[in-house]
């Protein structure tokens, strides 16, 4: 070897002197540049642009590789040229290790194998989410070369019949092989992996790592991905639906200071479409449309079927309940009585006052009088209270109430199979009458009813709440079509005005065509927002008489919480509080007469405490038992008739609450619940079937954990914000993306966290709530004697004694029920009906005359100043302008009722803030 050209190996052999030089140079590009930086990478020579390799060296460190670049002019004497590969993928170095005869045999089977699936993948290119829905990684890797898998499962020291998870960790195997061979592969596993890792994190910068080292893809084409997929809109179910909407809403935050700086926010307004299980057809039957039977005159049979109210077999199925649910308590009371007659509640009052008379020496343990100051034995150490003990049932226990009602075996069940699916979102806000029409249109539309061109349906059921119900009703009732020039006017009076120009060139022909453009709706009210309102209805009723010392005895102490308690912002803690009260408030209620009983020998029974109860003369007793055993047992009866999908036991419930707000000052509420039992008395037997069969249901199919149209929409809305909430204030594209992917995102994202043993932390699931703390509740009761003495004639005041009620309100119940009665036999008449309000206490019945002396004038004046203080400006522009088309200039009364109606919201809305801030507050 001359002295001026030596190999530069570094592990070069003086006995390899004189084999032939290949140069490094970058000019001559004798050796493939991959073999060269695969040199220098490994310290073998110093760099690579200059000097020159021996082929003995070579061949030690690449065995068995061509190193040669054949498109160079100058060839190797020793290696004749070779035809390249036709496969364009890049070759790999092997390592400076020697390839065995037996390896060599594996790459010599494996690599053609190989080289043809990854080039069969590639050609297929990304799969789409439906195929990404069915994956399964042992149907997989059953296309795969057999082989490869042999191979694999004999390295890992596992049998060819392999389980879920060990399938899927071998298909991530044999992917990750594969993107060493070919890093522009996109394989179905990792992508999955890419797009379910997306949709917990929204990180752009997450993706691109996981891109790096994975054959999954880019965050750009992550985004093209959902666009491509989101492109169809979302399709009407076949058959009959049922239809609901809400508003859904996204508030940004801003951290700039300038002079218009509003906060950032998306609103718009999401469906959901329910396939119901009952006749496909039924919905094409003109017969059965709206137009037939909602505004046609009631018969006698059925105008006194609606004033009463109850059938006989609903009235049986509350009294029933009820009483199931009063003799399960008698035995639970009647066990916590010991032979002295004292239950844990009395021992543990006991308890208390003695812990309050004593104080304890820290020096010498000593018990002293709480009077003293310093210990009377060793007249040293400061003097410590003692801690109050703990509130335990006669098992050592804090009594806590269950989440299933007593009676809750006694409700049949009614399984259905009603499928449930995100639907296409409105982009407006449906909280006017100009947007709740433009929704109603649009789903018109899309549900192919006759009325807007389809021929799919001629009417269905659309479920909402109160607000946007209560518009859709009034729609339904004033908005006329005219099929001449197929415009709609509000109202006959516009319909017949100079303004259409129909009417004006030819009125007999123009009235004749007159229709309701709405005729082909079915108004279904949300269960569960009735369900809300009721309770905030209670709370409001009750909040000075006892619910405000009985929510502070389980931790709503302070002012602010005292008020995010008495709306009902958190619904969650408000049924709580609401099924403590169910409990602690019987079983205080019983306890008289259990004691009564226990005292003279006497068997514990239901009828029995009716008996003994007939005769009672304290009207706080009275009371007490009027809103426990009427109204609470009716809101328990109704949520376990919702989570059985019982119809029975719904509208029992429905019936014995809703005199509740004809009570009180509740006309949105009033007129809601007058409308919906008009329609169960005047709808056709086949709507009714229809509409009952499957009056609620599960997303997930849960039997006996059913729920209303609305509230299966408000999860729908709760999974829809997980994923566009991470992206800051969604744009119009970014809502219909993920309303039109959820519900094929969500199977992927439950088959990948299934295939590796993970739960979806976003699934909707049974909540393990906290034990509900009866006992305290209890304490506070039997301390204040309030319902001791059922017998004994007292004033009627507020559990703390401090204020007097009205004297009239232990009847509360009967004057209720009467006044609904009165406002449904008015409204079928045609007559507007004020109720009067029955007050509570005697400074409200004493306030509540002031207001009638005013002028009409002046109570004009009053509305306009409280609708301007509302804190909602949507609520104060939508009752402004009900004030202005249905009150104004209208009589004393109307203008004094709805002078209330305001008041409540506003009372309602004190020291508003958003939910979120508030979730923690107890």
């Amino acid at each position: 070897m001359s002295s001026n050209r030596k190999c530069k190996c570094k592990t070069h052999n003086v006995a390899d002197d004189g084999t032939t030089l290949l140069k490094l140079s970058k000019e001559d590009k004798i050796i493939t540049r991959q073999h060269a930086t695969f040199l220098m990478e490994n310290n073998y020579v110093d760099r690579v642009n200059r000097g020159s390799i021996c082929v003995g060296c070579l061949d030690k460190i690449l065995p068995g590789h061509d190193y040669r670049n054949r498109n160079t002019r100058k060839r190797s004497r020793l290696t004749p040229p070779e035809d390249e590969p036709t496969s364009t993928e890049p070759t790999a170095p092997q390592s400076a290790f020697d390839i065995t005869s037996e390896v060599q045999k594996i790459k010599e089977v494996l690599d053609p194998l190989m080289k043809s699936d990854t080039t069969t993948l590639h050609n297929e290119g990304k799969p789409s989410l439906d195929e990404l829905v069915k994956y399964n990684a042992k149907t997989w890797l059953e296309d795969r070369p057999k082989e490869l898998i042999d191979l694999l499962t004999s390295i890992c020291g596992v049998n060819c019949l392999l389980d879920d998870k060990k399938s899927y960790l071998l298909a991530k195997a044999v992917e990750q092989i594969y993107y060493i061979r070919n890093s522009k592969l996109v394989l179905p596993l990792s992508f999955r992996e890419s797009l379910v890792l997306y949709s917990f994190t929204y990180s752009k910068q997450a993706i691109s790592l996981y891109c790096k080292t994975t054959p999954s893809s880019s965050y750009q084409t992550i985004k093209r991905f959902q666009a491509d997929e989101a492109a169809a809109p979302i399709l009407m179910p076949s058959g009959s639906v049922r239809i609901a909407f809400d508003n859904n809403q996204i508030i940004g935050k801003t951290y700039l200071i300038k002079g218009d700086n509003k906060i950032p926010t998306s609103i718009m307004t999401s469906t959901s479409y329910v396939q119901l299980n009952c006749s496909s057809d039924i919905q094409m039957q003109n017969n059965l449309k709206p137009e037939h039977w909602v505004w046609r005159e009631l018969s006698d049979l059925e105008r006194e079927e609606l004033v009463s109210g109850e059938k006989p077999h609903l009235k049986t199925t509350f009294r029933t309940t009820r009483n199931i649910h009063i003799d399960h308590h008698l035995q639970m009371v009647e066990k916590q009585f010991d032979d002295d007659h004292k239950d844990y509640i009395d021992k543990h009052i006991i308890e208390e006052i003695e812990c309050q008379e004593v104080k304890i020496c820290a020096n010498c343990g000593t018990e002293n009088h709480y009077q003293f100051r310093v210990c009377r034995v060793c007249f040293e150490g400061p003097l410590e209270k003692q801690n109050l003990p703990d509130i335990k049932d006669e098992a050592g226990k804090n009594e806590t109430c269950s989440n299933k009602m007593s009676f809750a075996d006694d409700i049949p069940l009614h399984p259905n199979s009603a499928n449930v699916q995100p639907g296409e979102p409105d982009f407006v806000n449906p909280n006017s009458y100009d947007t709740i029409t433009s929704v109603i249109r649009g789903i018109g539309q899309r549900a192919g009813i006759r009325r807007y061109g389809g021929d799919e349906r001629e009417w269905l059921f659309l479920e909402c709440d109160g607000l946007p119900y209560k518009i859709v009703r009034d729609l339904c009732d004033n908005v006329f079509l005219c099929q001449q020039c197929n415009k709609s006017f509000y109202g006959i009076q516009l319909f017949e005005s100079e303004d259409h120009r129909c009417f004006r060139l030819k009125p007999e022909d123009c009235v004749n065509s007159r229709v309701r453009e709405f005729d082909w709706l079915v108004p279904i009210m949300g269960l569960l927002h009735l369900e809300m309102n009721i309770a905030r209805a209670f709370l409001s009723l009750n909040w000075d008489i006892f619910v405000s010392k009985l929510a502070y005895s389980v931790g709503f102490e302070s002012q602010r919480a005292q008020l995010y308690c008495k709306r009902g912002s958190d619904h969650h803690k408000t049924w709580n509080l609401l099924q403590i009260m169910y409990q602690a408030l019987t079983e205080e209620l019983l306890v008289p007469y259990v004691r009564v009983c226990h005292e003279n020998n006497m068997k514990v029974d239901v009828q029995g405490y009716w008996n003994w109860a007939e005769n009672m003369k304290n009207p706080n007793y009275k009371y007490i038992q009027h809103m426990v055993f009427t109204y609470l047992h009716a809101m328990m009866l109704f949520r376990t008739g919702v989570r059985h999908n019982d119809i029975d036991a719904i509208q029992s419930g429905m019936m014995r609450f809703s005199p509740l707000f004809f009570g009180r000052h509740h006309p949105k509420y009033q007129d809601i619940l007058y409308r919906v039992f008009r329609d169960q008395v005047t709808m056709p037997n086949d709507v009714r079937t229809a509409l009952y069969e499957a009056y609620t249901f599960s997303r997930c199919n849960k039997v006996g954990h059913y729920q209303g149209g609305d509230a299966n929409l408000e999860e729908v809305n709760k999974e829809v914000k997980q994923h566009v909430s991470c992206t800051g204030v969604p744009t119009r594209d970014q809502w219909q993306q993920v309303f039109r992917n959820l519900p094929k995102m969500k199977k992927v994202r439950q088959a990948t966290l299934k295939d590796v043993g993970m739960e979806d932390q976003y699934e909707q699931s049974e909540k393990k709530l906290a034990p509900k703390p009866v006992g305290c509740v209890r304490v506070v009761l039997r301390k204040c004697e309030y319902l001791a003495h059922p017998f004994s004639k007292m004033p009627h005041q507020d559990i703390e004694s401090t204020e007097d009620m009205d004297t009239d309100l232990e009847n509360f119940v009967e004057r209720a029920s009467k006044m609904k009665e009165d406002y449904i036999s008015n409204k079928i008449d045609g007559e507007d009906h004020k109720n009067p309000i029955i007050p509570v206490t005697a400074a409200e019945a004493e306030n509540s005359k002031k207001i009638t002396s005013k002028t009409v004038k002046e109570i004009d004046s009053l509305i306009m100043q409280a609708l301007d203080t509302l804190p909602d400006n949507n609520l104060a522009s939508v009752m402004e302008e009900d004030y202005r088309k249905h009150f104004k200039r209208k009589s004393k009364a109307l203008l004094i009722e709805f002078y209330f109606r305001v008041q409540e919201e506003l009372e309602s809305a004190e020291s508003f803030e958003d939910d979120d801030s508030n979730d923690n507050i107890n």
